[in-house]
C-alpha cells in the first residue's frame, strides 16, 4: 500500500522538478538574448561613428610613430582598402602622413572596433606586446637584439605610448581618440621613450583624400565590398 502511494508523489516530484528546469532555461536564455542586443546597440552608438545613410559618422585621426632600435621609421605607407582585397575599401586607413585616418563606413569596424590592431591588419602588418611586423619589412620579436640604430648590440623589447604616457598591456587592442599620439618602441627595457619627431603637426594637419562612396552597413563582423574609391588629381588638409 505505502509502495502505491509513494509512486505518484515521486512521479509528481520530478515532473515539478523538470518544469522549474525548463523555466530556469528559458529565463537565462531570453536574459542572455537581451544582453546580446543590448551590448550590439550600446556599441553601435561608441565612437567613432560609422557613416551611415541617416547619419555622417565620425572623422578622427590618430599619428602613429615606431622607433625601431633608436630609429624612428618612415610613416606608415598609403593604403585604403584591405591587405589581400583589393575590392575591400576601408574607413581605418593611411594616406602616408604618418596618421592612422578613422572614418568607419560600417559598424563592424566602428566604437570598439577602431583599433591599432584592426590598422595593422588592414594594412598587412601585425602589433603586439611580444612582437612587430611591419612595412619594410621591419620584424622584431621581444629578446632579439639591434643590429642597427643608437642601440646596436643590446636587446630590446616592444614598449608604447600614448601622449607621452607608458602604457601596459597589448597596443593592437587601443582604441585610438582623436588626436592621440600614439608610439611604439622596440627599445632596450628601461630605455627614455621619445616622442615621434613631427607628431603634433601631422596630427594637427592631416591629408584627407576624397572618400570613395559606397557602404551604409555591414553585418557585424563581415567586410563591406563598395564602389572603388575615385580620389581626386590634388589632395588638401582637412580636419
Amino acid at each position: 500500500m505505502r509502495s502505491r502511494f509513494r509512486k505518484p508523489r515521486r512521479r509528481r516530484s520530478g515532473s515539478l522538478v523538470w518544469g522549474v528546469v525548463i523555466t530556469v532555461i528559458v529565463v537565462l536564455g531570453v536574459g542572455a538574448v537581451a544582453m546580446v542586443r543590448s551590448d550590439r546597440e550600446a556599441s553601435a552608438n561608441v565612437p567613432p561613428l560609422p557613416a551611415l545613410d541617416d547619419q555622417s559618422g565620425d572623422h578622427w585621426h590618430a599619428y602613429l610613430g615606431v622607433d625601431a632600435c633608436g630609429e624612428w621609421l618612415p610613416n606608415a605607407p598609403e593604403f585604403e582598402t584591405v591587405e589581400g582585397s583589393p575590392s575591400v575599401v576601408t574607413g581605418i586607413h593611411s594616406h602616408g602622413d604618418g596618421n592612422i585616418h578613422i572614418h568607419p563606413f560600417n559598424r563592424s569596424e566602428s566604437g570598439n572596433n577602431a583599433t591599432v590592431g584592426r590598422f595593422m591588419s588592414n594594412g598587412g602588418w601585425s602589433i603586439s606586446e611580444s612582437s612587430l611586423d611591419l612595412w619594410g619589412g621591419t620584424a622584431f620579436e621581444n629578446g632579439d637584439t639591434c643590429t642597427t640604430g643608437e642601440f646596436e648590440g643590446e636587446s630590446a623589447e616592444v614598449q608604447w605610448a600614448v601622449n607621452g604616457e607608458r602604457q601596459e598591456g597589448n597596443p593592437s587592442d587601443y582604441k585610438p581618440s582623436n588626436g592621440d599620439i600614439v608610439a611604439i618602441y622596440f627599445l632596450p627595457e628601461g630605455a627614455e621613450l621619445p616622442e615621434p619627431p613631427g607628431a603634433v603637426d601631422a596630427v594637427s594637419n592631416p591629408i584627407d583624400l576624397q572618400p570613395p562612396s559606397g557602404p551604409t552597413e555591414s553585418i557585424p563582423g563581415e567586410p563591406v565590398v563598395p564602389d572603388a574609391p575615385v580620389l581626386p588629381d590634388e589632395t588638401s588638409p582637412g580636419s
